[in-house]
C-alpha cells in the first residue's frame, strides 16, 4: 500500500514539474531532468498495473511537449528508456492512444543523430515478424517507419518491414473470415484496406527519395505489397 502511494505521489510530481517545464523552461535543468526521468521509470510499471498504462503513456505524451532544446539535450536517453519500456511492455499496451505516445516519440527521432538507432531498434521489435503489431497500431507504426526509410538510419530494413507488415493484414482478414458474419468480415475488410492504403501511400511517397538505392528499394516494397492483398476490399480511391 504504501509502495503505491509512493508511486502515485512520484507520478503526480512528475506530471506537475514536467507540466511547468513546458510553461518555462527552454534550456535543460536537472528539475525536469528529474521529472522525465522519474516518470519513465515509472512507466516501467506497466506489467504490474495494466490498468494504469493508458494513463502512465498520457503522462509520457508530456516530455514531448518540452521545448525543442529541452527535450533535444534528453533525446537519446529518453528514447532508450522508450525502448526497455516497448520491449517489456508492449504486450501491456493495447489502446491507441497509448501506441500513438510510443510511435510519435519514436519518430521524433528518426532524424536525431544519436537516438536514431534505439528509435530504429525500438521499431523493428514491434513490426519484425508482425510481433506486435495490431490493428489498433498498424498505422501508427508505418507512419512511423517511413521517417525511418526516409532517415539515415536502416532504410533498407524498415523497408523490408513495411512491406512484410502486408502479411498481416491478410492474416487479420483471414481470421475475421473464419470467425464473424457477413458484415463484420466486410467492415473488417474495408478497415484492412484503408490500413493497406496507408502503407502503399508510405511505401510511394519513399520512391521520390533523392537516394537511388532507396528509391528501387521503396519500389520492390510497394510491388511486393500490391501483390499481397487477395481478398481484401480495397478503398475505391486506390
Amino acid at each position: 500500500m504504501i509502495c503505491r502511494r509512493h508511486d502515485h505521489l512520484n507520478h503526480q510530481f512528475a506530471n506537475t514539474t514536467i507540466e511547468l517545464g513546458i510553461q518555462t523552461t527552454v534550456m535543460p535543468c536537472a528539475l525536469v531532468e528529474k521529472a522525465v526521468f522519474e516518470l519513465l521509470k515509472i512507466c516501467q510499471l506497466l506489467p504490474y498495473k495494466e490498468n494504469l498504462a493508458d494513463d502512465l503513456l498520457r503522462s509520457l505524451q508530456l516530455v514531448l511537449k518540452l521545448d525543442a532544446r529541452v527535450a533535444d539535450a534528453y533525446c537519446e536517453h529518453i528514447i532508450k528508456e522508450v525502448m526497455r519500456l516497448v520491449k517489456a511492455n508492449a504486450i501491456h499496451i493495447r489502446s491507441q492512444i497509448g501506441w500513438r505516445t510510443i510511435t510519435s516519440a519514436l519518430s521524433i527521432t528518426a532524424h536525431h543523430p544519436e537516438a536514431s538507432e534505439a528509435g530504429f531498434e525500438a521499431l523493428t521489435f514491434i513490426m519484425a515478424d508482425g510481433a506486435h503489431l495490431s490493428p489498433v497500431n498498424y498505422v501508427l507504426c508505418v507512419d512511423a517507419s517511413q521517417q525511418f526509410a526516409e532517415s539515415r538510419v536502416g532504410q533498407a530494413d524498415i523497408l523490408d518491414l513495411m512491406s512484410g507488415s502486408v502479411f498481416c493484414l491478410a492474416q487479420w482478414f483471414r481470421e475475421a473470415k473464419e470467425g464473424g458474419g457477413e458484415e463484420a468480415v466486410t467492415k473488417v475488410s474495408q478497415d484492412i484496406g484503408e490500413m493497406w492504403l496507408r502503407l502503399v501511400q508510405g511505401l510511394r511517397k519513399v520512391c521520390l527519395d533523392q537516394r537511388e538505392d532507396v528509391r528501387n528499394h521503396a519500389l520492390s516494397s510497394l510491388q511486393r505489397c500490391l501483390m499481397g492483398v487477395d481478398g481484401v476490399r480495397l478503398p475505391q480511391s486506390t
